[in-house]
């Protein structure tokens, strides 16, 4: 697949030490196996895990801390375009049939954040709306962006660059389908 040119299209720059690709390759691996956060890899067993991404043990959380911190909003979404389009080459999608979706994810922390209505607590609160693309017959997720709650975020003004993304990816598309919230017309 060509995984040295997808890791640099996250655009960071060449670090001493540690490669971008083993760092990639780092946190990949813990994704895989189940590991939703970057400080539970010091506190795995199966240091095969580290040898596949060319280490000897687990990096350190404050280490992987940082490398995450390099890695922008905009170099996430680059990333994920040249992989999808590495995806669709290799027969991943079937590319005729999109889902468009949105989540919100409720935030408790203390940073300020915008504000949207829950989904089933009816009440608004501070979050994050997630927006996926995913290939309709295969289940496959062909990419995701985030949005943070904000006046005017609205159905139309988030659809059509996401449309616009997949259809990129995607040339083929023949129907779309949208979840509620892109389909009533009025965001939350």
């Amino acid at each position: 697949m060509g995984i040295g040119q997808l890791v640099s299209s996250l655009g960071i720059k060449k670090q001493n030490g540690i490669s971008v690709l083993q760092s990639v390759l780092v946190i990949i691996f813990l994704a895989i196996v189940g590991k939703k956060r970057v400080s539970k890899g010091e506190i795995l067993k199966d240091y095969g895990i580290a040898a596949i991404a060319g280490f000897s043990k687990m990096p350190s959380k404050s280490y992987l801390h940082k490398f995450l911190d390099q890695i922008t909003v905009s170099c996430a979404e680059d990333f994920q375009i040249f992989s999808a389009k590495a995806f669709n080459k290799l027969g991943i999608f079937k590319g005729k049939i999109i889902n468009l979706d949105g989540h919100f994810i409720a935030y408790f922390g203390k940073s300020k954040i915008g504000k949207d209505k829950h989904p089933t607590r009816n009440i608004s609160m501070n979050g994050i709306k997630t927006l996926f693309a995913q290939d309709q017959e295969t289940g496959n997720p062909v990419f995701a962006s985030v949005a943070y709650p904000r006046k005017g975020l609205t159905p139309e003004n988030v659809t059509i660059p996401m449309l616009e993304i997949v259809k990129d990816i995607l040339p083929g598309i023949e129907k779309v389908v949208f979840d509620k919230w892109f389909s009533v017309g009025q965001g939350h």
